[in-house]
């Protein structure tokens, strides 16, 4: 993905998993943010606007602290946290507990 010659926005792909992705479909979303201010904050409410019914899921799940957030595979946790700064072709995956037996 590239960025649009002087738009100054940037693309970047959430993929979502779990139970959080009958919530999105079974594709993969590509969002455009503007890039002044790119964070992985600025992406997850981009999300919600996009996937509302997504949004009071992710807050809980952040709130909790439940929903890991990686940032090309990186947990955020372990970076800015929702501040980290996000750049063109970033991807996020959204993964919420999985449980088995």
């Amino acid at each position: 993905m590239t960025t649009t010659a002087g738009s100054g926005s940037i693309d970047v792909t959430v993929k979502v998993f779990g139970g959080l992705r009958g919530l999105v479909g079974n594709a993969d979303i590509t969002l455009t943010v503007p890039a002044e201010g790119a964070t992985v904050a600025a992406v997850l409410a981009a999300l919600g606007e996009r996937v509302p019914t997504l949004q009071p899921k992710l807050a809980e799940g952040l709130d909790r602290g439940y929903l890991n957030l990686l940032l090309d595979g990186r947990n955020v946790r372990f970076l800015e946290g929702p501040d980290t700064p996000v750049g063109d072709g970033a991807t996020i995956a959204l993964v919420p507990p999985i449980g088995g037996g």
